[in-house]
């Protein structure tokens, strides 16, 4: 179940994500709720296990913050959301898959001379990729 809440809102997200370039924090919010009750009350989750799971989340927070949001704090919203359902191994695993396809596109748009220093590629498409990658 929590694999399909989980695609169904990134795929929601990742179009979002590429038509406006923003990302739905009430959808966010409450596919986070959701998965909180999931983990803890019917998943039996431990408590510290979700909260650790946020962690990849609150660093790409920071990350944003110390950067004038290259990385927007919406995608960090995303990462904090799915980090619940996947702990935080898996949550970490999907951040850098993410981080990874990222540089490789960025880098080919460059190199074909497409796109410039400044555009900003959309990162929710990357997360869906990492965790369809990480489901295979």
């Amino acid at each position: 179940m929590k694999t399909v809440v989980i695609t169904i809102f990134l795929i929601l997200s990742t179009l979002l994500d590429l038509r406006k370039k923003e990302v739905n924090i009430s959808l966010c919010v409450g596919v986070a709720l959701l998965g909180l009750i999931y983990e803890i009350f019917i998943s039996k989750a431990e408590l510290l296990s979700v909260i650790l799971g946020i962690i990849p989340g609150i660093f790409l927070i920071l990350t944003s913050m110390a950067t004038n949001e290259e990385i927007g704090k919406g995608d960090a919203a995303i990462l904090c959301t799915i980090g619940i359902y996947l702990g935080l191994k898996k949550s970490i695993l999907v951040l850098i898959y993410a981080l990874f396809m990222t540089v490789i596109i960025g880098g080919i748009l460059l190199l074909i001379r497409k796109k410039n220093k400044k555009y900003k590629i959309p990162f929710v498409p990357f997360i869906l990729c990492s965790y369809i990658a990480l489901c295979i």
